[in-house]
């Protein structure tokens, strides 16, 4: 399925244009359908990609998740973008966060952004410290990756809930 969607701009959003397509994908038991959408600049041509989790099971409940967890992994690549490498990389350290999280089902990863030299991921977690262990056991897995983390409360899943309402379908 796929359909254009226009964001609604404010000014500090510099007009960025979205364009998404929905499709199925379960990273973790509470996720079902997952969309992309696409921002280009108007003026610099600059894309971000973005990956967002687009609707719950019925049964999910967000208020079990009050921590908003923000990863970030700055690169420098061709136009923005990773190069083949690096974007291999960023994706097996999700593979592996992913996991260990899935398994006590700690956290829900809620949008991941690709684009200006920047990959984020935004998860919601049941708790900061439990989620700070099981990243760590994460990177033991990798060497030196450029990551930065940043926990935050936000039960009502602010964060989430205002990229959404950017998007219109």
């Amino acid at each position: 399925m796929s359909t254009h969607s226009k964001l609604t701009t404010k000014p500090f959003l510099l007009k960025i244009l979205f364009c998404f397509s929905a499709f199925i994908i379960i990273p973790n038991a509470s996720a079902q359908i997952w969309a992309t959408a696409t921002s280009k600049h108007r003026t610099n041509d600059s894309v971000i990609v973005f990956r967002y989790l687009k609707e719950f099971k019925n049964s999910y409940n967000i208020k079990q998740y009050p921590d908003q967890v923000t990863l970030t992994w700055t690169y420098f690549g061709n136009k923005g973008m990773p190069s083949t490498d690096e974007r291999v990389k960023m994706d097996k350290f999700e593979d592996t966060l992913l996991s260990l999280l899935d398994k006590d089902n700690l956290a829900t990863l809620t949008i991941v952004s690709t684009g200006n030299n920047v990959r984020e991921w935004k998860y919601y977690a049941k708790s900061s410290s439990s989620f700070k262990r099981k990243l760590n056991l994460a990177l033991k897995e990798f060497s030196d990756l450029p990551i930065e983390f940043q926990i935050s409360p936000d039960p009502e899943w602010t964060v989430y809930k205002n990229f959404k309402a950017a998007v219109k379908e």
